[in-house]
């Protein structure tokens, strides 16, 4: 008897362990098995939001994951880790795949919202480009020509190539939306330079002939200090000072010979 009742315990021992041991097996793989069909749920996600085709690579990880789920159900000690294994390798491919392209989704997105702030810079520096070409039209009289601001219909091209490449956007044709942005920024930065070229050369006589008439302010002044501690001055420098003055009150003021009058005004007052 008792070794009979050895023998019983023993079997209900090896059967416990038996039982222990699938159960381990069901538990450990099925709960890879889950995690495996959410990843593979938001990767499908991705891909559609992304607008790729993901239909193969997920069929092939759907199939993997029918197979070992069967597998875990008829025989789970069957149902090796290397199987769920194999269905994390396609899960981990796909998402490498999927998340560099989410990465250009970004890149294309942030270059467009980039875009728009240079749209706008090109036409706040148009605005005053054309501002300051027409003041030096009426006010300056040059030697030399200075460049014009860059024709409007650039940037209305601009503005209207712009929507397009955001309705590519919204349309879901964000690689043609990105090789369009690339070209489009190309253009605008080449606008945006010959907007500043002509902000300068308009802007920069205006400047010089507030220059101008600052030095000659400050010259006479230092004329009326010298001359008030009893220093001799040149005889024509008060003349040469009202020469460069009604040069500089002249409109359009022929800036330079404005600068030549101030420069020699200058000279004179160093003696």
């Amino acid at each position: 008897p008792d070794q009979l009742l050895a023998a019983m315990v023993a079997s209900f021992e090896q059967a416990r362990d038996a039982v222990a041991t699938v159960d381990d097996a069901w538990n450990r793989l099925t709960s890879e098995t889950d995690r495996a069909t959410v990843e593979a749920n938001r990767l499908d996600a991705l891909a559609r939001r992304l607008g790729e085709d993901a239909s193969t690579a997920l069929g092939n990880i759907k199939a993997q994951l029918d197979a070992v789920r069967t597998l875990i159900a008829r025989d789970p000690l069957g149902a090796t880790e290397a199987m769920a294994a194999q269905v994390w390798a396609g899960l981990h491919q796909l998402s490498d795949r999927l998340t560099a392209l989410e990465t250009r989704h970004r890149q294309v997105v942030a270059e467009l919202e980039r875009g728009h702030h240079l749209l706008a810079e090109i036409g706040d520096t148009h605005r005053r480009a054309a501002e300051a070409f027409a003041r030096c039209t009426a006010e300056i009289e040059l030697d030399g020509a200075r460049p014009a601001p860059p024709a409007t219909g650039r940037l209305d091209g601009l503005t209207d190539w712009l929507a397009t490449i955001d309705a590519t956007l919204r349309d879901g044709r964000w690689p043609a939306a990105g090789i369009g942005v690339g070209r489009w920024m190309t253009a605008a930065q080449q606008l945006l330079a010959d907007a500043q070229a002509a902000e300068r050369a308009s802007g920069d006589p205006l400047d010089l002939r507030d220059e101008l008439r600052g030095r000659l302010q400050a010259r006479r002044q230092q004329a009326r200090t010298l001359a008030g501690r009893g220093e001799k001055l040149d005889a024509g420098l008060a003349e040469a000072a009202d020469r460069a003055e009604a040069l500089l009150r002249r409109c359009p003021c022929p800036i330079d010979e404005a600068a030549r009058a101030v420069a020699e005004y200058e000279e004179r007052l160093r003696g």
